[in-house]
């Protein structure tokens, strides 16, 4: 990574965020980093720290940036208001990546979703950067939503425009689904794992970040004036291998329970919990050939490693 270069990280309290801080610490110490944060009143964060409150008029000083990461954003959860996922997921990273690009930023880097491309493929069909988009619920949408303004803005700016998808991200601390699968098995709820035999595509905290700080380092060219990439980990495994990587990790015994597929999806349904029904047993696989490939980089954290890092 080019040393001289500054980068304005947005979302760099959270959960992404603060990995992406701390690894960008370790690759290299001499670049200058900016954050943005809704909140700068209790930050603690060690970095040039501005207000940025995504719902209100964007009003930000980003001369002399040179990369900006945007993280932040409205996460997938049932409490989110639908209109608060176009209005901070589409319309102000639109704004934003505007901003960017009129006061000269060189390169606009969005984290989006796979749920972009849609929430079943498989091992034999698995997503690619050519794959038609089928986002599946508002949240997907926002995404994609963004995702075409910055293609289009791209077309008449001289900024980059570089987008990634990622699956689901797991970690050590990691929230939202992840975090509950964690909490299962501290508490040696049973698992009916021989039902849970499907191919999914998930990404560690550090191989995600490993990514990003690749695609931050202006020393990477030959891009694509917009560029999207799907990125997951190089292994492909099921929820059960998941559950039972958590369990190691824990020094957690994972039970199982017999249950067969059928019956498990008859009581996901029967209590309405048909997110869950996907996530837990339906596949969902990547192809981030073209990503290893462009940038040159190797996913090489194992699950199991990632999350007994920080341990």
């Amino acid at each position: 990574m080019s040393r001289k270069s500054t980068i304005f990280v947005t979302g760099a309290s959270g959960f992404v965020g603060s990995a992406l801080l701390a690894t960008m610490d370790r690759v290299a110490a001499g670049v200058h980093v900016k954050v943005g944060l809704r909140d700068i009143s209790g930050s603690d964060l060690n970095y040039d720290t501005v207000k940025l409150d995504l719902a209100k008029k964007i009003r930000i000083d980003l001369k002399n940036i040179d990369v900006l990461v945007h993280l932040a954003g409205v996460a997938h959860n049932r409490s989110a208001p639908t209109a608060s996922y176009d209005m901070i997921n589409h319309k102000a990273t639109l704004l934003l990546a505007k901003t960017a690009s009129d006061q000269g930023v060189k390169r606009f880097i969005f984290l989006s979703s796979i749920g972009v491309n849609g929430k079943v493929s498989s091992i034999t069909d698995p997503f690619t950067r050519h794959s038609i988009p089928a986002p599946h619920n508002d949240y997907a949408q926002s995404k994609y939503d963004a995702e075409l303004g910055l293609i289009e803005l791209a077309k008449s700016s001289p900024m980059e425009i570089v987008i990634i998808r990622p699956p689901l991200i797991y970690g050590s601390n990691a929230p939202g689904n992840f975090s509950k699968l964690v909490k299962l098995v501290r508490f040696c709820i049973p698992f009916p794992l021989s039902a849970l035999d499907n191919k999914r595509s998930f990404i560690g905290i550090t191989n995600l970040c490993n990514f990003i700080c690749k695609v931050i380092d202006l020393k990477l060219v030959g891009l694509e004036k917009s560029e999207i990439f799907l990125v997951s980990d190089a292994e492909v495994i099921s929820t059960a291998q998941l559950i039972s990587a958590i369990g190691l990790s824990r020094h957690k015994r994972v039970f199982s329970i017999p249950f067969s597929r059928n019956l498990l999806v008859s009581i996901l349904l029967f209590f309405r919990l048909n997110n869950l029904k996907e996530s837990l047993l339906d596949d969902l696989v990547i192809d981030s050939s073209y990503a290893r490939r462009k940038i040159n980089w190797d996913p090489d954290i194992s699950v199991l490693k990632e999350l007994n890092n920080g341990r």
